[in-house]
């Protein structure tokens, strides 16, 4: 069956993604790796790429890493999604069964540029009944390297970071994220931003099982 894009269901909305990841070694650095990078869903969504988003994971955390194809141009915080930005979602539990935010999600936001002194920043909205502290995200390690046409982020999580995180005893992972550009409708993984509040949706984020 073909999709009719004027339609107000878009196949994204019918399928729940269920991926698996190989764990990669502690301390690994990440490289632009085809096993790595996160498929597009530009077919099911009616959205163009501009960027590519290659993840990794280990023992000490998550790693990063994002080439944006448009150049840098305004940031903006709070309201990261007006400028450019990268946001991402993560469960450290990957909980289907919830559908609230709870303790073991977070929302980060990273800029190209500081605001408040700062690129990193979580802005995790929990659920009444599962809340906790923000994270220390001056734990967390970004590099930039912005170009005249082009800017890519390298970010490392270390496991610190990331309430619940444990790979011996809980190996699947919720994962999702929204890049944003200035003037520039988003790109997202998974989950439409367009229909649906990213955030509040955890048990709709992708499912990667890490073996």
């Amino acid at each position: 069956m073909k999709w009719n894009q004027d339609t107000s269901i878009a196949p994204l909305d019918c399928f729940a993604f269920d991926f698996v990841k190989k764990r990669s070694k502690a301390a690994a650095p990440l490289k632009a790796e085809k096993a790595q990078v996160l498929p597009s869903m530009d077919v099911f969504e009616k959205e163009k790429d501009f960027a590519k988003l290659w993840w990794s994971v280990s023992s000490d955390g998550i790693r990063v890493l994002i080439d944006v194809d448009k150049p840098l141009e305004k940031v903006f915080f709070p309201h990261q999604e007006r400028g450019d930005s990268v946001e991402l979602f993560i469960d450290t539990r990957d909980n289907k069964n919830s559908k609230v935010v709870t303790q073991y999600c977070h929302h980060f936001v990273i800029l190209p540029e500081e605001k408040e002194e700062k690129s990193v920043f979580e802005v995790t909205r929990f659920h009444v009944y599962h809340t906790r502290e923000f994270v220390d995200t001056s734990l967390s390690e970004l590099k930039k390297e912005i170009k005249k046409k082009r800017y890519k982020l390298s970010l490392f999580l270390p496991k610190q970071m990331l309430f619940g995180f444990d790979l011996e005893n809980y190996t699947r992972i919720g994962f999702t994220y929204r890049i944003n550009g200035f003037n520039k409708e988003p790109q997202h993984f998974v989950l439409s931003g367009e229909k649906y509040n990213i955030a509040a949706h955890p048990h709709l984020w992708g499912s990667f099982l890490i073996k």
